[in-house]
């Protein structure tokens, strides 16, 4: 059986290449109405982009110690979450560009290498909770990001 070609454009990249992080990406989300795109990097930084201009809105996002892996929106666009190496998940309220609260610790298993820890994150906007996807297995972070999403989105 032979695959039908793809059509010629389909995979066209749309404007210039966003530069600004220092070493490979390794994440990328757009904001629930798409006016924002994160980015995550093995600079350990997040960036934020505005998807109509292609500019950076703000100053990187800080306080990750070890390559940033994973990055995912709340669904109601207020939060922002993001998985390290470092073994933590952080919240950022992006009014602000501030970490909320402090950053989530339950990955600390010591048998696992510190890249395998977190893999990434990802955002469930049914349940209205995000998952840190591990390369074995996913852990439900959803009383956590209650509580911290209370204080903020009230």
């Amino acid at each position: 059986m032979q695959l039908p070609e793809e059509p010629p454009g389909l995979y066209l990249p749309v404007g210039d290449p966003l530069t600004g992080h220092t070493d490979e990406v390794n994440g990328v989300a757009f904001h629930p109405d798409g006016h924002l795109l994160a980015t995550t990097s093995e600079d350990k930084t997040v960036r934020l982009w505005d998807t109509a201009t292609g500019k950076l809105i703000s100053a990187p996002l800080t306080g990750h110690t070890a390559l940033v892996v994973g990055v995912a929106f709340h669904p109601d666009g207020h939060l922002l979450a993001t998985a390290s190496s470092d073994k933590t998940v952080r919240l950022w309220d992006l009014a602000t560009g501030q970490p909320v609260g402090d950053p989530l610790l339950g990955h600390t298993d010591p048998d696992l290498p510190e890249y395998d820890n977190l893999q990434g994150l990802r955002a469930c906007h049914d349940a209205g909770f995000v998952q840190a996807v591990r390369s074995a297995e996913c852990e439900r972070l959803h009383a956590a990001y209650t509580r911290a999403c209370e204080g903020v989105l009230r």
